[in-house]
């Protein structure tokens, strides 16, 4: 064997098993990605909606501790007597400076009673200012702050009525600290009869500053004004975010902690979303969280592993050539001895 034919059957050897390495790495490459990008979709899935478990505990625990505190001032107030509840003055009387109580105590903006002829007592951030308690409001009185001002004619007072029970209103910027705000608001009655109506103003800072630890994509809105009130993305707050009714068409369609996939409105950008239901039996609300997140991170996320395994591929492939050369290099070597001992032999044997 001459070193020309020893040179061609290495690298044909190294040739065919860099073509088998090469087609068993793109096998496994390929096979990776595929199993890399299904593994990855599905633990962003569960992210979400583990997100959105959280989200909704958060809500709910929000809801229901200021519900309490909400009825905790009207078992108050309901243990008062007949006497001591009788009309506005007897209210002012025995309950007046136990509302800055009651607001301070509860860390809210404002605690207030609404009567049924308009006026209301009320302990908020303009009575703290004024160096009082409380003050008193509305009803056409012209001794009252805003004697224009009529409590009945306020969604707060009607809707308390409407409900017989706890109502909370929508979503709404303070006038003064122009974040988020609720208000809770009960009626209080004796005897059958309507005494008044007490609110609690109360904002959305804790909750927010809640949901600012969460991770990913999370929002909570009302199923009326479709508006969100708590997000990890400020800028969804308080906005009507062109996309929500097409999340609430897809969770409609596909039901609670259901992950399906949406086009944004705005820019255009494929999601995944995962939405639940959040209702309260002590109050006629319906909210909606959300967690959703774009395609397009999953999909760099792989293309990222992807081009990792391609390159170490690929350094594999050359060391497996290299190799197998380097090794048929080595084990060919006795051969061409041996070759050259069988031609000198039948040169000795031909006289040559």
């Amino acid at each position: 064997m001459n070193a020309n034919t020893q040179m061609s059957v290495k690298n044909k050897l190294s040739i065919v098993v860099g073509v088998i390495v090469f087609l068993a790495l793109s096998i496994i490459t390929i096979m990776a990605f595929v199993s890399s990008r299904n593994n990855l979709i599905s633990n962003s899935k569960q992210a979400n909606e583990d997100y959105l478990l959280i989200t909704e505990t958060q809500v709910e625990g929000y809801v229901d501790g200021y519900i309490d505190i909400l009825l905790a001032i009207k078992k108050y107030i309901d243990s008062l007597g007949k006497n001591q509840v009788l009309n506005f003055d007897s209210m002012e009387q025995m309950l007046g400076d136990d509302l800055k109580i009651f607001k301070d105590g509860s860390n809210t903006l404002a605690v207030y009673v609404g009567f049924p002829d308009g006026t209301m007592l009320v302990s908020d951030t303009v009575s703290d200012k004024k160096g009082v308690n409380f003050r008193k409001r509305g009803g056409g009185i012209s001794s009252y702050d805003d004697p224009s001002y009529d409590a009945t004619s306020r969604d707060w007072y009607k809707g308390a009525i409407a409900n017989d029970g706890v109502f909370i209103s929508d979503v709404y910027e303070d006038s003064v600290t122009k974040l988020p705000s609720f208000t809770y608001s009960t009626p209080i009655k004796k005897n059958g009869k309507l005494i008044g109506v007490l609110g609690v103003d109360l904002l959305l800072t804790s909750l927010q500053k809640t949901f600012e630890k969460l991770p990913g994509n999370v929002f909570v809105f009302d199923t009326t004004s479709s508006i969100p009130f708590a997000s990890n993305n400020k800028s969804l707050i308080l906005t009507q975010h062109p996309s929500i009714e097409e999340i609430k068409k897809y969770h409609q369609q596909f039901g609670d902690y259901k992950t399906f996939e949406y086009i944004s409105v705005d820019t255009q950008e494929e999601r995944f979303g995962i939405c639940a239901n959040i209702d309260n039996s002590k109050a006629k609300v319906s909210y909606i969280a959300c967690a959703t997140q774009k395609q397009d991170e999953l999909e760099m996320l792989v293309l990222k592993d992807a081009y990792k395994q391609i390159i170490f591929s690929i350094i594999i492939l050359f060391i497996s050539c290299f190799a197998i050369y380097f090794f048929s290099s080595k084990l060919l070597s006795p051969l061409q001895a041996i070759q050259k001992g069988i031609n000198s032999f039948f040169d000795f044997i031909n006289h040559k």
